[in-house]
């Protein structure tokens, strides 16, 4: 899995909703970078977002952190293999 994706999932994971905005300066990485990312986690079912546009809320698809990267990890993985 690629860290820039793991990191985004898991911010996105552990909020009620996030904007890309907020994710880049919290990574510390260009809004253009984690709008790539996004399209990939949506694409394989993990995030969707609310509102649309530059103002869209990220949230997570039915998934809670439940306190280990292997609650998320096998779907990633399938994910990164499509795409």
């Amino acid at each position: 899995c690629d860290p820039t994706r793991v990191s985004i999932l898991q911010i996105v994971l552990s909020t009620d909703g996030v904007t890309l905005l907020q994710i880049a300066h919290s990574i510390g990485v260009s809004v253009t970078t984690v709008g790539h990312h996004l399209k990939r986690l949506e694409k394989a079912g993990l995030v969707g977002d609310v509102g649309g546009g530059s103002a869209a809320t990220y949230i997570s698809r039915g998934m809670t952190v439940g306190g280990s990267f292997g609650t998320f990890a096998p779907r990633a993985r399938r994910a990164e293999r499509r795409g």
